[in-house]
């Protein structure tokens, strides 16, 4: 029913949860279903009272500590709070959710959490900070290797990283990008942040080096043609390319996105 409800209404739903709770204090079953309203409430509260009904989250957890799945919910609960926090705020909650991670260190679900916890901090993060956050994104991926998911998030933080990169730093990043693309090598979405990390590589480099990029990035389309976002990449790396040619190259470069478009 919460899930539907208006917020005030809502608030008064998970209230009469929360008295059927504590009628039940034993019950994990009616306690986890009471941690999932929780969380709906609290996606739709403002930062403050959001906190506050986080706050009641981590007591019920804390209630049931070997529960894995009040502890899932609560990591649900930590990272949508975390969206709208301020830097400071934010990093002390994906703290919080690195210390539940670190008490259920074999659960992909919760680390799961936690790698787009990570990623959504590193957005906020200047350079330096920001190397730190996927460097732990990157530790937390080689835990799950096997892991499209958290593969995933790391490739988003790793593109996000090179954006704000000096051009020696910004290769290093892509090539580590790039080395995650070689490891799931069927995936579109881990490919598209490998293609746009190409594409940002390219507007700092060289004549020479930008066409060996472009090149790489024309392969990438070749293995996702059906892929409008990749082309759409692609696309825009020939334009960066272009306007570092000279006219008989770029009308070659314009031939090509000409072809593209078609």
């Amino acid at each position: 029913l919460s899930t539907d409800q208006e917020l005030a209404e809502r608030k008064n739903t998970i209230d009469t949860l929360c008295v059927l709770h504590h009628s039940y204090p034993d019950s994990h079953d009616i306690a986890l279903v009471y941690a999932q309203g929780l969380v709906n409430l609290s996606a739709d509260q403002e930062v403050a009272h959001a906190e506050e009904t986080i706050h009641t989250l981590r007591a019920l957890h804390h209630s049931y500590p070997d529960s894995h799945d009040i502890a899932l919910v609560y990591a649900k609960g930590l990272f949508n709070l975390s969206t709208d926090q301020e830097l400071a705020e934010r990093k002390n909650t994906i703290d919080t959710l690195c210390a539940l991670h670190d008490s259920y260190p074999d659960s992909h679900d919760i680390a799961l959490v936690y790698a787009k916890g990570l990623f959504n901090l590193s957005n906020a993060q200047e350079l330096a900070e920001r190397k730190e956050t996927i460097d732990t994104l990157c530790a937390l991926h080689d835990s799950y290797p096997d892991s499209h998911d958290i593969a995933l998030e790391y490739a988003k933080g790793l593109f996000n990283l090179s954006t704000d990169q000096e051009l020696a730093e910004r290769k290093n990043t892509i090539d580590t990008l790039c080395a995650l693309h070689d490891s799931f090598p069927d995936s579109h979405d881990i490919a598209l942040e490998y293609a746009k990390g190409l594409v940002n590589l390219s507007a700092a480099q060289e004549l020479a080096e930008r066409k060996n990029t472009i090149d790489t990035l024309c392969a990438l389309h070749d293995s996702f043609p059906d892929s409008h976002d990749i082309a759409l990449e692609y696309a825009k790396g020939l334009v960066n390319l272009s306007a570092a040619q000279e006219l008989a190259e770029r009308k070659n470069t314009i031939d090509t996105l000409c072809a593209l478009h078609d």
